[in-house]
């Protein structure tokens, strides 16, 4: 099984129905394609890749994707694999980054993707 770290993006980024979006729009995904350290990473809407530094100090506050310090990661380039299942459905993606900055996120289907596993420089 083997560690993993969570990622979120905004399900409005993911290419599905709406129907789909709305269904995810609340979920985290796992990835095996960055540290694997049980780091919690985000796409922001303007496509840059981000790690949660640390959470807020009170556990009210503590929602990794609303709160706390979030560090830009500048030299991303390469592919991030992210999945989850919701209803007995599985949903992968892949995201590309170039030069720092998401160009693409596809859904991957039906076979494992072969594109590089480790993003991070």
């Amino acid at each position: 099984m083997g560690m993993f770290d969570t990622i979120w993006v905004n399900s409005k980024r993911l290419p599905l129905s709406s129907e789909e979006q709305e269904a995810l729009s609340n979920q985290f995904f796992q990835t095996k394609s960055l540290e694997k350290l049980l780091i919690y990473y985000r796409i922001t809407d303007e496509g840059d890749l981000e790690y949660l530094d640390k959470l807020a100090d009170s556990e009210e506050e503590a929602q990794p994707k609303k709160s706390g310090k979030w560090v830009k990661i500048q030299d991303i380039h390469g592919y991030i694999t992210f999945y989850t299942s919701l209803d007995k459905e599985w949903f992968e993606f892949v995201a590309k980054f170039t030069d720092g900055k998401l160009v693409t996120i596809f859904r991957n289907t039906n076979k494992r993707y072969h594109g590089n596993r480790s993003a991070l420089n």
